[in-house]
Order: structure tokens, then C-alpha cells, then sequence
């Protein structure tokens, strides 16, 4: 195995637990703001076949 393909898997593997850190951050904040507002949040589809996105609930899409 070459260092590029070595540095290759570090880099994947610290991009992966990048974006699993952020979404779990991102989940933790519009928890507390909804809680702390009285607002609620629901999933809404973007892209069909692919995981939804959260959004506060009840705001119109422009």
C-alpha cells in the first residue's frame, strides 16, 4: 500500500465522522431551540430516494 492510498483512507474516514458530528450537532441545537421556542421540527424530502431534511415545522416554502 502506498502513503497516498494510506493518507486516502485517513482522509475518508475523517470526512465520515466530520459530517456524523455535524449532523448530530445540528440535531442537538434545533432540539434545544425548539424547546426553548415552542417549535417543532418534521422531515422534509429534497431529493426522492434520499434521506429527508429536517426543517422547523409549520414555516411555508417559498
Amino acid at each position: 500500500m502506498h502513503a497516498r492510498e494510506v493518507g486516502l483512507d485517513h482522509t475518508t474516514a475523517l470526512h465520515e465522522k466530520t459530517v456524523a458530528a455535524s449532523a448530530l450537532y445540528n440535531e442537538l441545537v434545533a432540539a434545544e431551540v425548539c424547546e426553548v421556542l415552542g417549535l417543532a421540527t418534521g422531515p422534509r424530502t429534497v431529493t426522492s430516494g434520499r434521506r429527508p431534511v429536517m426543517e422547523i415545522a409549520g414555516v411555508p416554502w417559498a
